[in-house]
């Protein structure tokens, strides 16, 4: 932990090559991380920096459930996050699996049509695996107007849902 945590107060961390570390460092982080390695993760989510969406990443791969509320504290922020922060928070919360995160992920939906945004919430609600989803699922696929193609995960998500929890 010492050792490599050293990367993240680099000078040049806000530098491509700095990024570029930083997120190697959070790459390698999942369950069996270190504990610590959680305060310097949400101190990237309060504190958003380009390295913020490797580090809501590596909170997912690590597991921790105590997780769940500072990821969708942050997932309702205003400012809303930027989408790749938004994608990645909402990831994180289907790797947790805790379905407490399930409306606040429906409610992160602002424009249908942001493809990161619609991959994500395809993934995590799959993940989080809860018949508590469907009706959120069938609500946003019944508003969705048109047939366009970033419709698609909306589209599949339901279909699974509904395939593995009856009609």
């Amino acid at each position: 932990f010492t050792r490599l945590s050293k990367v993240l107060d680099a000078p040049d961390r806000t530098h491509e090559a700095g990024k570029a570390r930083v997120a190697a460092v959070f790459s390698f982080l999942g369950p069996d991380a270190d504990k610590r390695w959680l305060k310097v993760l949400y101190k990237e989510l309060a504190d958003p920096s380009p390295v913020t969406a490797p580090a809501i990443h590596a909170i997912g791969k690590i597991g921790d459930k105590s997780a769940v509320k500072p990821l969708i504290k942050a997932l309702q922020a205003r400012p809303m996050p930027t989408t790749p922060v938004k994608s990645a928070i909402i990831y994180a919360l289907g790797a947790l699996k805790d379905p407490s995160a399930i409306d606040p992920i429906f409610d992160a939906i602002v424009d249908a049509k942001q493809y990161d945004v619609a991959a994500a919430v395809h993934a995590a609600v799959v993940a989080l695996d809860s018949p508590a989803a469907l009706p959120r699922a069938r609500e946003l696929v019944a508003k969705l107007e048109g047939n366009a193609w970033q419709f698609w995960y909306y589209r599949r998500m339901l279909e699974q849902l509904a395939h593995k929890f009856g009609k």
